[in-house]
């Protein structure tokens, strides 16, 4: 699963996100949940399409930061896709065609690392073309594509 956030992570920040309703009786608690999830679906799915981007854009903020940091790095092909990797003393292997680096962050969040960068640069290609399709508009679009129905109140 490629993912920018560490799953301990993930439930902390959801925990913090329902604090004021975990305050409240259980049914109440889990109404205004519903109400939270119901309101983000929208928000989210209306930022997305104001958005002219093909990339989710924090996903193409952090991309663009490892676009600046692989300036200090330096590629040398092995062959079409194979690449070694300086930076910073250091020496890794980027493979383009199974995108994947030794550092493993390409890896395990989707999008290039700053030696996977510096390898697709070389090659004179987009790095936007190597983010994960679960990065993309119209992935997302999809994951907030549904609704929740409201509810009536209690005294109806």
């Amino acid at each position: 699963m490629k993912s920018d956030t560490i799953t301990s992570n993930l439930a902390e920040t959801f925990n913090g996100w329902i604090i004021n309703a975990r305050t409240k009786h259980l049914i109440y608690m889990l109404e205004d949940i519903r109400v939270l999830l119901m309101q983000r679906l929208v928000k989210k799915r209306q930022e997305m399409e104001k958005s002219n981007s093909q990339i989710c854009p924090r996903i193409k903020a952090k991309l663009e930061k490892e676009k600046l940091e692989a300036a200090n790095c330096e590629a040398f092909p092995s062959d079409d896709y194979l690449f070694q990797v300086t930076h910073s003393l250091d020496s890794l292997n980027v493979n383009l065609e199974a995108k994947t680096c030794t550092c493993r962050r390409w890896d395990m969040c989707g999008f290039p690392c700053c030696h996977a960068i510096a390898a697709i640069f070389f090659c004179h290609r987009e790095a936007e073309e190597f983010v994960e399709d679960c990065y993309k508009r119209d992935v997302y679009l999809k994951a907030y594509a549904g609704s929740i129905p409201p509810c009536e109140g209690e005294r109806h």
